[in-house]
């Protein structure tokens, strides 16, 4: 299978909301499709979940004075716990 590169993500970092804002959502069809894309995403370079997110991510605001990166910044985004892993 041939990858995307990453330097793709990198050059085109966007916000949290952007990337898995979707997650949230009440309607369960639309967040169940939202994880899936993110799957698919992430797939499509080669990388797990949190590596996607770590490098498609760009931390603003309070994530961002925390120093956290993508990932961090998509599970402070979600209610999830960080800097537990």
């Amino acid at each position: 299978m041939n990858f995307k590169p990453t330097t793709e993500l990198t050059q085109n970092r966007r916000s949290v909301e952007d990337v898995v804002g979707k997650l949230k959502s009440d309607n369960q069809s639309e967040s169940l499709e939202a994880g899936r894309n993110l799957m698919a995403a992430a797939k499509q370079y080669g990388l797990n979940v949190a590596d996607y997110l770590r490098l498609a991510i760009q931390p603003s605001g309070l994530a961002n004075e925390l120093k956290l990166d993508g990932y961090e910044s998509a599970k402070l985004y979600l209610g999830l716990p960080t800097k537990d892993d």
